[in-house]
């Protein structure tokens, strides 16, 4: 007998993919009641993919060595998370853009802001990052 060639993970998952695409396409509102099944599956996922990141980072940090160089990417880091979130403030700042507001293209063109030069270089007074 001829051995069959055996299917990877990916490929079993983006199949399992396509068959809750095509199932949710025919079935519609009825393919609801298999819902429990995609967050067990979803939790499965998570239960997996979190501490393997944790200790991935954790394995990576121990085999560093020097102190100089975990002192390096941790400025690093906290710089580019400060820089993401410092911009990600400016630009909802000056787009005044809240969730749940339609998507417009020109609430987000720069030619229509009318944002006074005080704001656009001011402080964080109502940073959302400070009232926390």
């Amino acid at each position: 007998m001829k051995e069959r060639k055996k299917l990877s993970l990916a490929a079993k998952t983006f199949i399992g993919f396509g068959v809750g695409i095509v199932i949710g396409l025919i079935f519609g509102e009825k393919a609801t009641v298999l819902a429990p099944l995609g967050d067990i599956f979803l939790n499965m996922i998570q239960m997996i993919v979190v501490p393997m990141v944790f200790l991935s980072i954790t394995a990576g940090v121990a085999s560093l060595g020097d102190l100089r160089k975990l002192r390096n990417i941790g400025v690093k880091v906290v710089g580019l998370y400060a820089t993401i979130i410092g911009e990600e403030e400016r630009i909802n700042d000056e787009r005044e853009c809240t969730i749940g507001d339609e998507f417009t293209a020109e609430k987000f063109l720069w030619v229509n802001l009318k944002v006074p030069f005080s704001k656009l270089f001011g402080g964080f007074e109502n940073s959302v990052l400070l009232s926390v």
